[in-house]
């Protein structure tokens, strides 16, 4: 048991996966009780392909473990039998890699672990140069050892300013920046202390010390006891193919003793070989390298420590030689290796298991955009069952055509329940990766959970900036209302609060206490009434602040538990979704009368009920409309017109209703106007009443003659955006606010954007109020059947304008102050039209 597994993992209770079981590939032997891992492959010139994988009683502790192949004449349909690549006697012979050099060179890579421990692990390789002309093994010319000598020279023992150690306690300095960064408890922070001690202790010989000479900088020396670099020469292991660049040749090495990634360079074919930076972050292991058009490499790995777990990655710039900061993707990996291959138009696809736990799931995922998102994923093997079979470990390579060709581990149990196993192949290309997945009748499903959120004793309200006013009576609850959808086992959760504003710094706490969801699939919208507690923590000039902090902490927990709620609720469903004009007196712009969406948007999720009926489990309103019907001056907590909107559509469905806000910025609002007075409005609970109501039965007639989408589609993606804070106001707030809102030194705050396809419709978070304006461009810009836009979600950032409108004229000196700058509708909407234009077209299932 290494240190890593003893850092703090955060286990997912998540039932299983309520999916189709899915299994593609093509045994290349049959099914056998000898563990067979560790598969290879490669076209050769001839069109010929040539896979090799380890076979015995075992991995590192059984020595019968060798190497063996098989070859796919090109044109047949048959794996020839399995021939020996590589056999040292009595030693287990682990993990080979083929590929081809810029010579065509044949090249076989391996390891042999010289004492039944990774860390006693000697490199080897052999080249051929006629591997085409018999059926069997190549015919081997060259054999050698790699040995492996990052840093400098230590014969004389490793010296106080070691270059290897240096370069290994900068990376883990980065390391722990990040992780602060990422509000990392204390006590995994102080696991990776420890760790971190652990493994500098090895890089610096400590666990091999003897006699040694300790240098001066004049040339002099002292004898002293010194370490010797056993893990910086041994136990170096492969997994994955090596790139080409030119004549180079990158090797992707990785080290169990050192719990890190290196990569070995050569130049002249073998003859000598230099050593990268190595990359250094919790147990990072078997990269596989991406490269970008510019020439920039891009490495994801193996993620074998504590959670999130992703795919940590890092970037090089020179060829290979140093590499970045290690940082966590958004890929998904439950400690299980993984291969990215860059095809030959520049896109990339990368096969691996799409889990944060078990091998129950290997899927092929595609980037077009050079790996900011991956938006095509299709499943080689997929089982939900209690005891699965599972797929993984794969290699993957691109064709010139295109094609792609995948091997990879397989296992099951047989009538004895005995483990049984082959290494699988499949060949496809990037239509069938952007087919996805068969359909499946019972792969959709959907839950619904609430939490009353209204404080016990009332607390003040909040309308925006300035001091909370005192509350006497409330008319209404508040709550926390939570729709998670899944498809094939990915799930979303869309979540609404009653408040004026939910800052990240609140929404992502509530995320680490969310069971079996991405982080980044969760999306929390405020629906902006002005009539409840103080959320943003506003201070005072003084820096104070009235908010009620044990009232946030708890909302916090409610939030989360509204989502583990309906998560645990998902059952078989299906979609209603529409969008159409909400009639009637609902709400206008008091800036410019009809510079307002009046389009509603709605989801309704729905279950087949026994009669035949159809049975609702939720419907979502979107619609864009300031809820200050009573606002925030007459003593009242209150949703506003959400209330009555939820009251209503619950009553005529018996499913639960959300409401998500869209773009209402500058100024849209409840149309409470007095008939008889224009100028005076109706601050009351009946004109609350009378909206929502109003709202939600237009609501309920759009969404009525919807078609049913019985197994809609979900693909959720998410981007952090940076916006600069220019407005004195507003860096104010955020620096005094007890919320712990974090900006850089340049004024810069980062926040996530969400682009959904659910079914037929397309979805975009606005991290704040957007004008109408911004609101329509965008809904313009986008793919979906329905466009819907969800304002307030994911944080709430005040007032979003385009440059154009920013203190364009006197009514929007208001809404200029209150944003974060003019810059921010720019960047907002530049980077929303990237995401629509690299998302897919969203398309309903029947």
């Amino acid at each position: 048991m290494r240190l890593y597994h003893s850092l703090l993992f955060l286990l997912f209770a998540v039932s299983a996966l309520q999916a189709q079981k899915i299994s593609v590939g093509e045994p290349i032997f049959p099914l056998q009780d000898l563990h067979t891992h560790g598969s290879t492959i490669v076209e050769l010139p001839n069109g010929d392909l040539l896979t090799a994988w380890f076979e015995g009683d075992g991995e590192r502790w059984a020595d019968d473990v060798r190497i063996l192949g098989a070859r796919l004449k090109k044109g047949a349909t048959a794996w020839s039998a399995p021939f020996v690549m590589a056999d040292v006697p009595d030693f287990p012979d682990i993990n080979p890699v083929l590929f081809l050099d810029s010579r065509d060179q044949l090249w076989l890579v391996w390891y042999t672990v010289m004492a039944n421990q990774w860390e006693t692990s000697l490199l080897k390789y052999r080249i051929s140069k006629n591997y085409e002309a018999q059926d069997g093994a190549p015919e081997w010319h060259w054999q050698d050892v790699i040995h492996v000598k990052p840093g400098g020279p230590t014969e004389r023992g490793i010296q106080p300013d070691d270059g290897f150690v240096r370069q290994v306690e900068a990376q883990y300095d980065a390391y722990g920046d990040y992780l602060l960064e990422q509000g990392t408890s204390a006590e995994l922070f102080e696991r990776f202390v420890a760790f971190k001690q652990d493994i500098l202790a090895k890089a610096r010989g400590d666990n091999m010390v003897r006699s040694g000479r300790l240098y001066q900088e004049d040339g002099s020396w002292s004898s002293q006891s010194l370490g010797y670099p056993y893990f910086r020469r041994m136990g170096w292991q492969t997994k994955n193919k090596a790139v080409l660049i030119g004549d180079r040749i990158l090797l992707p090495l990785y080290s169990d003793g050192l719990e890190m990634s290196l990569f070995a360079i050569t130049d002249d074919f073998g003859k000598h070989w230099e050593f990268s930076t190595p990359l250094v972050g919790i147990a990072n292991i078997q990269a596989s390298v991406a490269k970008k058009k510019d020439g920039t490499l891009v490495t994801y790995m193996r993620d074998n420590g504590p959670p999130p777990q992703r795919h940590p990655y890092s970037i090089s710039t020179d060829q290979g030689k140093t590499w970045s900061p290690v940082r966590d993707s958004d890929l998904l990996n439950p400690g299980s290796g993984s291969d990215v291959v860059t095809l030959p138009n520049g896109n990339w696809a990368i096969a691996y298991n799409d889990t944060e736990n078990g091998r129950h799931s290997l899927a092929v995922s595609l980037s077009t955009n050079e790996g900011r998102s991956w938006d095509y994923t299709r499943h080689l093997e997929l089982d939900p069952g209690e005891r699965p079979n599972t797929g993984a470990y794969p290699s993957i390579i691109s064709s010139d055509d295109g094609s792609l060709h995948v091997v990879y581990s397989y296992t099951e149990q047989d009538e004895n329940n005995r483990r049984i196993e082959n290494i699988k192949y499949l060949k496809l290309n990037e239509d069938w990766i952007k087919a996805g997945d068969p359909d499946d009748s019972s792969s959709f499903r959907a839950g619904a959970a609430l939490r009353v959120i209204t404080p016990d004793p009332l607390l003040p309200v909040s309308g925006g900036v300035g001091t909370p006013k005192p509350s006497k009576v409330k008319r209404g609850d508040l709550y926390v209302r939570a729709l998670v959808l899944e498809e094939a086992g990915e799930k979303i959760a869309i979540v609404n609060i009653d408040n004026l504003g939910w800052p990240a710094a609140l929404g992502d706490r509530s995320r680490k206490l969310i069971k079996g969801i991405r982080p980044e699939n969760i999306l929390i919208g405020a629906t902006h009434t002005h009539s409840g507690p103080d959320a943003y923590a506003f201070p005072d000039e003084t820096g104070k602040t009235g908010a009620d902090m044990k009232y946030l902490d708890w909302c916090v927990q409610q939030v989360a538990d509204a989502v583990n709620d309906a998560t645990s609720k998902l059952e078989p469903a299906a979609l209603k979704i529409a969008e159409g004009e909400a009639k009637g007196k609902i709400a206008y712009n008091y800036y410019a009368e009809r510079l307002y969406d009046p389009r509603c948007g709605v989801i309704q999720a729905i279950r087949a009920g026994t009669d035949g009926k159809e049975e609702v489990i939720a419907t979502l309103v979107n619609y864009a409309i300031h809820p200050e019907v009573i606002g925030s001056k007459r003593e009242i907590l209150s949703p506003d017109l959400c209330g009555p909107l939820y009251n209503r559509i619950e009553a005529k469905t018996g499913g639960m209703a959300l409401f998500m806000n869209g773009a209402q910025g500058g100024m849209v609002t409840a149309d409470n106007r007095l008939e008889s007075q224009a100028e005076e409005e109706a601050r009351t609970w009946e004109e609350c009443q009378r909206i929502g109501e109003l709202l939600a039965d237009e609501a309920l007639r759009i969404v009525a003659d919807a078609p049913i989408q019985s197994n809609p589609g979900i693909r959720c993606r998410a981007e952090r955006v940076q916006f600069p804070v220019d407005s004195e106001m507003m860096r104010f707030i955020i620096q005094y606010s007890p919320l712990g809102i974090e900006i850089s030194e340049d004024h810069q705050i980062s926040t996530q954007i969400n682009l959904l396809n659910v079914g037929s419709a397309q979805i975009l978070t606005i991290p704040g109020e957007a004008l109408p304006n911004i609101g329509y461009y965008l809904k313009r810009k986008m793919k979906g059947q329905q466009n819907l836009l969800f304002g307030l979600t994911n944080d709430a950032f005040g007032y979003i304008l385009t440059r154009e409108d920013f203190n364009s004229f006197e009514r929007y000196e208001y809404v200029s102050r209150t944003s974060l700058g003019e810059m921010t509708g720019e960047i907002l909407i530049k980077n929303a039209l990237r995401m629509i234009a690299e998302q897919p077209v969203p398309a309903a299932k029947k």
